[in-house]
């Protein structure tokens, strides 16, 4: 329920009481609105009806707030001896007050007047109770909240201590498992209750916690870092701050509410409210950690130090050590140092500690302006997948084998950007991971749950328990680069010789296959120790004797093809790919953007998967 509607259920009447009397004795005031009539002798109010309210402040548990009426006037003029009347629609603001203590069940209505359109009243809070907080003004907002609890974090750079920051503000720190999976690190309780914790055998055990608790997971420390630990207390320090008022109104509402929690899985369902309040929790966290002004004189005292240590003012050499110096410095993680460090202009650090499937991929740079807000170089593996089963542009550049897959980035398939390590797995070139504007796609980030309310820092760190969801989409065009010639040239020799090729296979399985075997330059023990196929198999497929689907795959794994050939040595085998069906969805996407990997590595995709072996 929204603090409009709750209106309209209990003050209703009251509030459109109090307007009519309000017309009634003001109706001189009114006069303007019905030109036709001499004078507005009588007037009344008709089927008011509450449109919205505007919270403005709430300070020692009384909410100030406007409420917005629509109602037809009805006056009526009489000087004429004869009845004279008009309508007209008018719009009202009533600001009015009312206290949580009494449960919001009286109000005081302050004054009354009209209501523009185009001139609204600023509320500070929505239509729940939650803050309204947008990115541009965190910092002001952290430094509010560190002027009144911990003021020294704004005089001299520190890291702030957490448990001495939640004590100020009246709340105590208990570790205890809060779930069996351990994935919610923090939960604040507002209330006394009994709660439901897990002990070290993973048995639930309940016990009673008392209000302005904040419960710690306690192998936070393993499962993440300090920082991870520092960030969740702020966190919980943000819900108390922020949110108590909306935990407040809900109870009110008949939720049966005891806390907060800090982290949230995926399949958990979440409301927009929470998820705008985890977005402020986790924001304002870094923010109040990393105060933006004592934060940039300690990363320009780093920068300055390291540039001279190693005598360049090359950031690409200078920005990691720096990240790894910050975050020891602020008590934070390496991913939060790296986030606020672009939020005070380095955007070179966008591409350190990148985290994408649950891993950090290695470092990479690009020329600078090259990316805009909410765009990114790097994409998960799930994310890749959906594109390529949604996007005809994007699935027709990887499937003619233009890019390739690799490191969580799709990067123009040429021997200046990709080479192979010992187990033949392509990886980035060196000058690729510095030229990243050069060879690899840009794609789109855009929060579904928050509809572009606020930009998400979270959009560089992607991991398995974030409340948001992802979605990405392809960035038009081959590469960023805008030099032509450039374009030309990379479209590597190998791709045109591979259409040239294709162009010429036979409408014949066993034919085709010796044709590109021949042009791959490969034995047949080659064949056999790439694909892990039996002789057998590798017999019958030379004899143009039936195969299996997963057979044929591994020989087109083994042939490092693009997709085009695969799709139709498959085809020739007498096996179909159909998109229709899940796991041929992930066939289709490992010999679309994989294809130059091995078959284990495969393999251990698709089991990761919960897929099948092939």
């Amino acid at each position: 329920m929204t603090f409009t509607d709750f209106i309209k259920s209990k003050h209703y009447n009251f509030i459109c009481d109090k307007l009519s009397e309000y017309v009634e004795d003001n109706k001189s005031h009114f006069s303007c609105e019905f030109p036709i009539l001499n004078s507005v002798d009588n007037i009344y109010i008709d089927t008011p009806k509450i449109i919205t309210s505007k919270t403005h402040k709430i300070s020692n548990s009384t909410v100030t707030f406007d409420v917005v009426v629509k109602a037809d006037l009805e006056a009526y003029d009489f000087s004429n001896k004869t009845e004279n009347s008009a309508n007209t629609e008018q719009w009202f603001s009533v600001k009015c007050t009312s206290n949580f203590k009494d449960n919001l069940n009286h109000i005081e209505i302050l004054n009354f007047g009209n209501y523009t359109k185009d001139k609204k009243s600023i509320a500070t809070l929505n239509d729940e109770f939650v803050p309204i907080i947008t990115k541009d003004n965190l910092d002001i907002t952290a430094t509010n909240f560190l002027n009144k609890y911990y003021p020294e974090a704004l005089k001299h750079p520190q890291k702030i201590d957490t448990t001495k920051l939640a004590n100020k503000m009246g709340l105590r720190i208990i570790k205890k498992h809060i779930s069996s999976d351990r994935t919610i690190f923090g939960q604040i309780y507002f209330k006394n209750c009994d709660a439901t914790f897990w002990n070290n055998n993973n048995n639930p055990i309940c016990e009673k916690v008392s209000s302005d608790t904040i419960v710690i997971e306690p192998d936070i420390f393993y499962l993440r870092n300090i920082g991870s630990i520092n960030h969740t207390i702020v966190h919980e320090c943000v819900h108390k701050e922020y949110h108590y008022n909306k935990f407040v109104f809900d109870s009110l509402c008949g939720k049966d509410l005891k806390s907060v929690n800090c982290l949230v899985s995926e399949n958990q369902n979440i409301t927009k409210a929470y998820s705008y309040m985890e977005w402020q929790a986790n924001s304002l966290a870094s923010h109040i950690l990393m105060p933006k002004d004592t934060f940039s004189i300690i990363a320009s005292e780093l920068i300055n130090e390291y540039s001279t240590e190693s005598g360049t003012n090359d950031l690409t050499t200078i920005l990691p050590k720096t990240i790894d110096s910050l975050a020891e410095f602020f008590g934070v993680s390496k991913i939060s140092a790296k986030i606020r460090l672009i939020e005070i202009g380095y955007e070179s650090a966008v591409g350190i500690y990148d985290y994408i499937d649950n891993h950090y991929i290695r470092n990479y740079f690009f020329k600078k302006g090259s990316l805009k807000p909410k765009q990114t170089f790097s994409i998960n593996t799930m994310d890749a997948i959906k594109l390529t089963f949604t996007d005809y542009k994007f699935r027709d550049h990887i499937c003619k084998g233009k890019y390739i897959y690799s490191e969580s980035h799709f990067v123009l398939n040429d021997a200046k950007y990709i080479e192979h390590d010992k187990d033949n797995t392509p990886i980035l070139t060196s000058y690729a991971l510095y030229h990243m504007d050069e060879c690899c796609l840009i794609f789109n980030i855009n929060c579904k749950e928050q509809e572009n309310i606020y930009h998400v820092a979270e959009c560089f760190n992607r991991g398995d328990h974030s409340p948001f969801t992802f979605s990405v989409t392809y960035r038009d065009g081959i590469q960023n680069s805008q030099n032509n010639d450039l374009k030309k040239n990379v479209l590597s020799s190998e791709i045109l010789e591979l259409s040239k090729l294709f162009a010429t296979l036979p409408e014949d399985f066993a034919a085709s296959l010796e044709k590109i075997v021949e042009w791959r330059g490969l034995s047949r023990r080659d064949l056999k120790i790439r694909s892990g196929l039996s002789e057998k198999t590798l017999q019958r497929a030379f004899n143009n004797e039936n195969i299996s689907l997963e057979s044929a795959m591994r020989l087109c794994i083994a042939l490092q093809v693009p997709y085009y050939f695969s799709e139709k040595l498959i085809g020739l085998s007498g096996n179909m790919l159909r998109a229709t069906n899940p796991t041929h969805v992930f066939y289709i996407f490992v010999l679309s953007t994989y294809y130059a990997k091995t078959v284990d590595f495969i393999n251990k995709f698709l089991n990761d998967n919960n897929i099948a072996s092939i």
